[in-house]
């Protein structure tokens, strides 16, 4: 997988950020109790770090990343920018209280990241389903226009001319459909594409009246399926 430049940037930034935290933490400030739960909290900061990086990478770093991939991956880049601000908050108001227990520390910690994995976990499975929803209606339309194609390419081949009038009315009416579809038109849509394929095998053997038939028989199965295209929407 190619990994687009400016995201790799843009991780690059992420990781300055930490270094800059770093500075601020141990050079500025320089005169912190180093007790367990400070340790504690540190770790979990770097891991925030490195989950935003792994977000922004693996959500926006392929190569040719379209518009609705950014917005499909907004929440989940969203949700790992929330939960760094608050593990930084929180791990860095641990780290002021050299008092604080370890054991309170890793369980505020963990409790704010088992949060962000439920977040994460959510944006992820949404992202898929909607890009699997997008595949399916995206195959919808080419169904359509493939039957619209193979119809064309059919009457070029036909000699009679009422024939050839009736395959371009066919053509016209699935130029027309409604490329979108509904589970419950499933089996007619199987045969109105079983009745093209057989037009094609009519057309290549020369039967061009029950070409013509199997025209009738579609264009009139279209208009059915059409009709409950509407009703199910």
């Amino acid at each position: 997988m190619k990994v687009d430049k400016k995201y790799i940037l843009g991780a690059v930034g992420w990781l300055t950020g930490f270094l800059v935290y770093n500075l601020i933490l141990f050079v500025l400030i320089g005169n912190w109790q180093m007790t367990p739960s400070f340790w504690c909290s540190y770790i979990f900061v770097l891991v925030a770090f490195l989950m935003q990086i792994l977000v922004t990478c693996l959500t926006y770093g392929r190569e040719g990343v379209k518009p609705r991939d950014l917005f499909l991956g907004y929440p989940i880049s969203r949700s790992a920018a929330v939960y760094l601000v608050v593990a930084l908050i929180a791990g860095t108001v641990i780290m002021l209280i050299p008092s604080c227990d370890v054991k309170l520390a890793f369980v505020i910690q963990i409790l704010i990241l088992a949060v962000e994995v439920i977040f994460l976990v959510s944006g992820l499975i949404a992202k898929d389903h909607a890009e699997k929803m997008e595949e399916h209606e995206s195959r919808k339309v080419f169904f359509v226009r493939d039957l619209m194609s193979d119809v064309q390419g059919y009457a070029l081949s036909v000699k009679d001319e009422t024939v050839k009038k009736e395959m371009m009315a066919l053509a016209e009416d699935l130029r027309y459909s409604d490329p979108m579809s509904h589970e419950a038109l499933s089996s007619l849509e199987q045969f109105i594409a079983e009745r093209v394929a057989y037009i094609g095998s009519c057309v290549r053997a020369g039967r061009e009246t029950e070409a013509w038939q199997a025209c009738v028989l579609v264009r009139n199965q279209l208009k059915e399926r059409n009709m409950k295209c509407k009703i199910l929407k």
